[in-house]
């Protein structure tokens, strides 16, 4: 894949859900995490197409969460690739 070869890290395989937000924290949509590095992530989402360039991913973490300013890299029907700020 395309993506695969502009990679600056490779990326592991995960499921798992997380939280888009944008919009001032006004919008939030529910996604699902595919592929996770330290640098970046493809997420699985409805709606990819309209979403912001930049947002915050919510990432569960441990008992926790963390959110993660990110700026899109690449779009896809229902995929949309994300690198962290």
């Amino acid at each position: 894949m395309e993506q695969d070869e502009r990679r600056d890290e490779a990326r592991g395989r995960a499921i798992k859900g997380a939280k888009i937000v944008f919009n001032n924290k006004q919008s939030v949509l529910d996604c699902v995490i595919r592929d996770l590095s330290g640098t970046g992530a493809r997420l699985k989402v409805d709606g990819a197409a309209a979403l912001p360039e930049r947002f915050l991913l919510r990432l569960p973490a441990g008992e926790g969460v963390v959110e993660r300013s990110v700026r899109v890299v690449w779009r896809s029907l229902g995929t949309v690739g994300v690198a962290f700020d």
